[in-house]
């Protein structure tokens, strides 16, 4: 997985702060991760055994970054060519190209986001089935940079899959931020703690918090909603 080591094995001893890159912490399913818990607007899924977490991408911003993107290099392209060539000149031709570029910039991450992403990357906790299914997106692209890549939806037993809590540092020359992610890695199996796959909830604000939620929904039966909260409009409770 980009900007996470998911290599080697998954124990305390191999995998213990200082030794991993951004790792802060393991969780144990066993004991409280956090003082509450919380689904922190996570909760995109409610059904009568499991429940949906992280639905939805950037593919649900329904194209606003791609029209966006088109109207301003259409714009952009339209005073800048009026500028370079009428006034300046064809010498400045490299200018125009260049500018050209940038400003098509934004169309161009819309298109290659919303048009050749998989709609949605949920994540299921199946507490039932003792299961977890999450999508997984390969890195090869069908036409180089663009064209689907290949997506699928995996499973994995709930007693092999393990949950981190990593930063990754960020921020300009001004300032510096710190973004937390709880990255879930998978062993082989109970004897074998190879990791073979790996999945993550990124960017939480409150990560103990989330990760207790989970914990104690697949844990201890915890109800999934809090007194007097209602079911996500697109998946709600089934009967």
């Amino acid at each position: 997985m980009i900007g996470f080591n998911t290599s080697g094995i998954s124990t305390d001893d191999a995998r213990r702060e200082g030794f991993i890159s951004g790792l802060i912490q393991r969780y144990d399913k066993r004991l409280p991760g956090g003082g509450h818990a919380d689904h922190q607007a996570r909760l995109s899924g409610l059904y009568r055994h499991s429940i949906e977490l992280n639905g939805g991408s950037l593919v649900s911003a329904g194209g606003y970054v791609t029209t966006v993107g088109l109207i301003g290099g259409v714009s952009g392209t339209v005073a800048e060519w009026h500028s370079f060539v009428y006034e300046i000149g064809y010498g400045a031709w490299f200018f125009v190209i260049i500018g050209f570029l940038a400003m098509w910039a934004v169309f161009f991450v819309g298109v290659y986001f919303e048009m050749f992403s998989p709609s949605e990357q949920p994540i299921y906790f199946d507490r039932s089935r003792r299961k977890v299914y999450y999508v997984h997106q390969g890195r090869k692209k069908r036409f180089i940079l663009f064209g689907p890549a290949k997506v699928e939806a995996r499973e994995a037993d709930w007693s092999l899959v393990d949950c981190e809590l990593h930063a990754k540092m960020g921020g300009s020359t001004t300032s510096i931020s710190r973004t937390y992610h709880l990255l879930f890695l998978v062993r082989a199996n109970k004897t074998d703690p190879t990791i073979v796959d790996s999945f993550v909830l990124p960017s939480v604000e409150f990560p103990g918090a989330l990760w207790e939620y989970i914990r104690q929904y697949m844990e201890a039966d915890m109800p999934p909603l809090t007194a007097g909260e209602t079911a996500p409009v697109k998946g709600r409770a089934s009967t």
